[in-house]
């Protein structure tokens, strides 16, 4: 097996095509890679589905017909596919990514193993609620519907998404020398991720949880500690040549992350009061996202006036960058039970969908996979990070003046909270419009080229297995 050589020149130059040469090398591992984010993709067009139902929901005739609790049903699942599937996905598709390119290609049967039970888990997971059965919870980072088949649903998710954690961890261990910032991200991604599921299997196990949100709660914190470490893997994969001396920081600032992770191990296996470890768990994790930020804003600025920036890249990482900035702020200022939680929430995840979209562009070209609308990438994470900056000040602003998250029968009697929805409704608005430009550029070539591999790769195992053949090299990624 050839290991390719880290290269961290211009991305359109060395990163790039480095994971298509490596996925060509690996074909099988293409394909894993493929079905990754198609269902990443799948969860987001879910998740706009759900939205339009939480709409709905609200009308006469749905109402009558599916009941009144349907709209938090549809909730459950906007945010499940939203913040859960969506991101969780993309990150295991960086696993496979990331290795590939490092040379430590994942062994293939393991690894489809894994995808075929997310993907059955996801599926799981949206028949329940498309049908209006379960009861609705809404626990912060991982709400649920009560129904054995949701629950099925996000045992067989998890289950492969932690296969393809330790297939990535696994694989890391056989590297040598330096390790790239991207890679250490997904490593602590990876391993946030698994002491994740040993969180919520402690607190069940100690039996005294008042409630399932009080079971998800620490595993839930370290699903965000996952998340924002992928998110500083996907910017540095975005950024342009960054400086030695900034690898070697931000790589070296991954260390903090040991003090969320402990915070929650005390919380999970030694019921220690959250309230006591809240600012040990935030700490460590602020310390690589804020250092990676000032980083990759430095890194941006300094390339922007010299005229080196790499073209497509200024977009993305400016407003992924804008939008974490604002929805850390907005945890700073203290929040109530009130919309200021939902801006937050917007601002941060936001941050990590943009710039994960941005990359979906860049990994489908890697992929051979040309989206319908090709000048989309130009504009769309613009116009998406600008709706989500819109729809996050309009939340801030409603609530501000009382208007209450999750309860949408109890808003205050304020005049300025019509301006503050027409803010909403209007980011809203830019929100979809762009959203749905990328999902309709590359959802289709996706789940086409999904289904033609997969074809291709079947009919490859079965001249295999009858006898010597000469099989091409398919540019569509069979072998």
């Amino acid at each position: 097996m050839r290991v390719l050589r880290v290269n961290r020149g211009r991305i359109g130059q060395g990163y790039f095509p480095a994971v298509r040469t490596a996925l060509e090398e690996h074909p099988a591992l293409g394909l894993v890679a493929l079905g990754w984010l198609s269902l990443a993709v799948l969860a987001l067009v879910l998740s706009g589905t759900f939205v339009v139902l939480v709409a709905a929901a609200r009308t006469p005739l749905v109402e009558f017909l599916a009941g009144h609790a349907y709209l938090y049903v549809a909730l459950v699942a906007h945010v499940t596919f939203a913040l859960n599937i969506w991101l969780l996905s993309f990150v295991a598709a960086l696993w496979v990514i990331v290795a590939a390119r490092m040379g430590h290609a994942l062994p293939v049967r393991p690894a489809r193993l894994g995808l075929l039970s997310s993907w059955s888990g996801a599926l799981l997971l949206a028949a329940v609620p498309l049908v209006g059965q379960g009861q609705p919870i809404l626990a912060d980072y991982v709400p649920t519907l009560i129904h054995p088949l949701f629950f099925l649903g996000y045992g067989a998710y998890f289950a492969g998404l932690g296969l393809s954690a330790v297939l990535f961890l696994f694989a890391m261990r056989r590297h040598t020398g330096p390790v790239p910032v991207e890679a250490r991200a997904l490593e602590v991604s990876a391993a946030s991720y698994l002491l994740a599921v040993a969180s919520y299997a402690a607190v069940v196990a100690r039996g005294d949880a008042v409630d399932f949100a009080s079971q998800v709660w620490g595993g839930g914190h370290l699903l965000q500690v996952g998340n924002g470490a992928a998110l500083v893997g996907a910017w540095w994969i975005m950024l342009d040549a960054p400086p030695r001396w900034a690898d070697r920081l931000v790589r070296t600032s991954f260390g903090s992350v040991a003090a969320s992770l402990l915070a929650v191990g005390l919380y999970s296996f030694f019921a220690v009061s959250w309230d006591l470890l809240t600012p040990l768990f935030w700490a460590g994790l602020a310390v690589p996202l804020v250092t990676a930020w000032l980083v990759v804003a430095w890194t941006v600025l300094r390339q922007s006036v010299a005229g080196t920036i790499q073209r497509g890249s200024t977009g993305p990482l400016v407003f992924s960058l804008a939008l974490f900035s604002l929805g850390g702020l907005i945890a700073l200022t203290g929040m109530d039970n009130d919309t200021r939680v939902t801006a937050h929430y917007h601002g941060v995840v936001g941050a990590v969908t943009l710039i994960f979209m941005a990359l979906t562009f860049r990994f489908c070209a890697s992929l051979g996979i040309a989206g319908a609308w090709r000048r989309v990438a130009r504009w769309q994470p613009a116009g998406y990070g600008m709706g989500l900056l819109l729809l996050v000040a309009g939340m801030f602003w409603a609530g501000s003046l009382g208007a209450t998250r999750k309860t949408f029968e109890l808003m205050p009697d304020h005049p300025a909270l019509l301006a503050a929805g027409a803010l909403i409704g209007l980011g809203a608005m830019v929100t979809l419009i762009a959203g749905g430009a990328f999902l309709l550029s590359v959802g289709p070539a996706l789940l086409e080229a999904l289904a033609r591999r997969v074809s291709v790769q079947g009919a490859y195992t079965t001249r295999v297995r009858a006898g010597p053949a000469v099989v091409g090299n398919l540019s569509d990624g069979s072998a």
